[in-house]
């Protein structure tokens, strides 16, 4: 829709989509009835208006715009791409799919956004943030980092978080802003997850993927609990510089249950042994000069291979 044009869709009209639409300029599209769109069609919004009360069944939405969306109807997507999009009245928003963050700021001013089960929010340069509106995390979803340096915000709050995955360009990583509990899988394929003074816990159903070269950047303000029913499917690796833990807490499932760990560790607090088994293997496993122990038994000890030591 170019400059000056105005399409109204009344009520009681559906109109369906065979091919992209772009509502840019200062063009105006008024849905107050239906608009639909077949696979592959995408709804996308710059600098035009998209207004109405209706309802837009679409399967992509491209948002890049920070004023122009006045619409406060139902809008449900396989794929929302959103470039600074300001959502600012009271829309009711549904992302079946992915939410992708490609740039700038996503901001919740007004209306709510949900995710529908197992949808995946991609977090590649951009970020979301609530300032008057809601977002329904309670679905199971995923969430993935790509791109460069991030910190993570509320796409990790949601209670349907299950599985997560970093995948920056090399030597970029992702921060924490606040603990964060694993319920599903932590893949570490490149990059770095910091925990930035934020505790790590891995629950029951939580594991760590085999897949992967990335690592844990921790320091004597983190805690690292691992509650993991069947231990850990892949190493722990930690950033050089970046291995230090101040509690350490191994309660897996059974007393065979295994932790490897990837390079030298250091606990400056205290490392618990609960139940399973912590395996340094060819490294070093170091206590500070104030740490303690607690636990140990014959359900859950240390580990070392050839050449591996615990100081």
């Amino acid at each position: 829709l170019q400059l000056g044009d105005d399409v109204i869709i009344p009520s009681g009209i559906t109109i369906s989509l065979d091919q992209n639409l772009e509502i840019a300029s200062s063009s105006t599209l008024d849905v107050d009835g239906a608009l639909t769109g077949g696979t592959g069609y995408a709804l996308i919004l710059t600098s035009g208006t998209l207004s109405g009360t209706g309802s837009i069944d679409v399967d992509s939405f491209s948002a890049a715009f920070t004023s122009g969306f006045s619409f406060t109807g139902n809008l449900t997507t396989n794929a929302f791409h959103s470039t600074n999009a300001n959502i600012n009245s009271a829309a009711t928003i549904v992302v079946d799919n992915t939410l992708y963050l490609s740039g700038g700021t996503m901001t919740m001013a007004a209306g709510s956004l949900a995710l529908s089960n197992n949808a995946t929010i991609v977090v590649d340069g951009g970020m979301i943030t609530l300032s008057g509106g809601t977002a329904k995390l309670t679905n199971t979803y995923h969430v993935m980092y790509k791109g460069a340096t991030s910190t993570a915000g509320i796409e990790l709050s949601g209670s349907g978080l299950t599985n997560i995955t970093i995948n920056t360009n090399s030597g970029q990583e992702v921060k924490l802003s606040n603990d964060l509990t694993i319920n599903g899988d932590l893949t570490l394929t490149m990059g770095a997850l910091n925990l930035n003074n934020n505790n790590l816990t891995f629950s029951a159903n939580g594991d760590l993927a085999a897949s992967g070269s990335g690592t844990i950047t921790s320091s004597s303000g983190s805690d690292i609990t691992i509650n993991a029913s069947g231990g850990l499917s892949g190493t722990l690796r930690f950033t050089s510089g970046g291995n230090t833990v101040n509690n350490f807490t191994l309660n897996l499932g059974s007393g065979t249950a295994t932790v490897m760990v990837n390079g030298d560790l250091m606990i400056s607090g205290n490392l618990n042994l609960q139940q399973g088994r912590l395996n340094i293997g060819a490294n070093k496993l170091e206590l500070d000069a104030n740490a303690t122990v607690s636990g140990g038994s014959t359900n859950s000890f240390v580990i070392t291979g050839t050449g591996g030591t615990l100081s």
